[in-house]
């Protein structure tokens, strides 16, 4: 997105093997990627000028900020289809894609998006291969088969170019008929989905799409908007006091919220304004440091409780377990776990949505309870087979 000039970082846990994510990766073919092996992590660094989340270019979309073709937002059904379709030719199952997982990369030929229409050209990549939904509370037992999760990405973006693109296209009669066509198509399979979007970019002058637009439904690139014109430079500046105001790398995802919580008042003020462009902020600054501070601080009275009841529990084997070593180890480990928690809300600056604070704060509290309870477990588990290791050694 022009004016976006800014670094954001996307990180994701995984639980398969380094070789395994390593190929994962590879395949799928997003370059400025680092695997942090000792930490089952996955970090993405993202240049917001250059690649933009489906789910907020969507959202762009929605609120006006940009414009989108028919032909567009058709074409983008097509190449995450087809992005699919390469991952199950390479026997790959991502089982956890969402919108938020779904990366647009500008070719490095191809505009960049802003409030002018334009064309553009680009590749898919999905992000958080292996890693839950950490926002559902069922987030250990719920996963979502890729074949389901396309069709309902897909069934989205039919969604949004039905309703936003509804007063470009009022006066045309095909249009409705092409969006029951692509909804029927899809319900029965892609291929038959593909061939649907084949043919109408056929009928439609638009062979291999290099259009962007589609006959009689899309003139906008024809007809720029002139207000969008005039006030372009203006939106541009507005962007950069916005950086310099709130951005740094340490604290990107503060400085997205921000963002993306001035965008609609900028959109209102270039599509409303006559003459005179009134530059935008967000309306309120965010109280962030309770919600990192959750994060930040484990509950010592449950690691004590849980560590008491897993020793009474051991009592009939005789194990001399020591309390302080394993508390340490508990502690140790509940803390990465946790960073790995902040590292992944951080990627969707929704998560900091001050409107709901108190809500995801308490989520992230319930969070915490279950990891704590698991992580005991598991060092007593292994505290366990060490002891009985130990015992087996000294029978010999």
């Amino acid at each position: 997105m022009i004016g976006f000039q800014y670094v954001s970082i996307l990180s994701y846990s995984y639980t398969k093997s380094y070789d395994e994510i390593s190929l994962i990766l590879n395949i799928d073919g997003f370059k400025d990627v680092e695997i942090i092996n000792q930490d089952n992590l996955i970090r993405y660094t993202i240049n917001n000028e250059r690649v933009i989340r489906l789910d907020n270019l969507l959202y762009l979309f929605k609120i006006k900020y940009i414009r989108l073709t028919i032909a567009q937002l058709i074409q983008l059904c097509l190449e995450i289809i087809k992005k699919y379709q390469k991952l199950q030719q390479n026997s790959i199952e991502h089982n956890y894609l969402d919108l938020n997982r779904v990366l647009l990369q500008l070719h490095p030929k191809s505009e960049g998006l802003f409030i002018l229409p334009s064309t553009f050209s680009y590749d898919i990549h999905f992000t958080g291969y292996d890693c839950p939904f950490y926002e559902r509370e069922d987030y250990e037992d719920y996963t979502i088969s890729d074949s389901e999760a396309i069709k309902s990405i897909v069934n989205k973006i039919i969604d949004y170019t039905a309703s936003y693109s509804m007063k470009q296209a009022k006066n045309d009669q095909k249009f409705p008929i092409i969006i029951e066509q692509l909804r029927n198509s899809l319900n029965i399979s892609f291929d038959k989905f593909i061939n649907t979007i084949e043919e109408q970019f056929a009928l439609s002058a638009n062979n291999n799409h290099q259009q962007q637009a589609l006959t009689s439904l899309d003139n906008q690139f024809m007809h720029l908007n002139y207000k969008r014109k005039v006030f372009s430079v203006k939106v541009y500046s507005n962007l950069e006091n916005l950086l310099k105001r709130y951005y740094s790398i340490k604290n990107w995802y503060i400085y997205e919220y921000y963002l993306y919580q001035t965008l609609p008042k900028i959109t209102k003020e270039f599509r409303k304004s006559t003459l005179i462009f009134i530059y935008q902020g967000p309306e309120q600054e965010i109280q962030y440091t309770q919600f990192e501070n959750e994060f930040n601080t484990l509950d010592n009275n449950l690691i004590d409780q849980l560590i008491t009841e897993q020793i009474d529990s051991f009592y009939q084997y005789k194990i001399d377990f020591n309390k302080s070593d394993i508390s340490k180890t508990v502690i140790e480990r509940l803390q990465q776990q946790m960073n790995l928690l902040k590292y992944y809300f951080q990627n969707d600056a929704n998560f900091i949505n001050f409107a709901d604070i108190n809500k995801n704060i308490k989520h992230v509290s319930f969070l915490k309870k279950g990891l704590t309870e698991r992580v005991v477990q598991e060092v007593f588990s292994n505290q366990f087979q060490l002891k009985n290791l130990q015992w087996i050694n000294e029978m010999i």
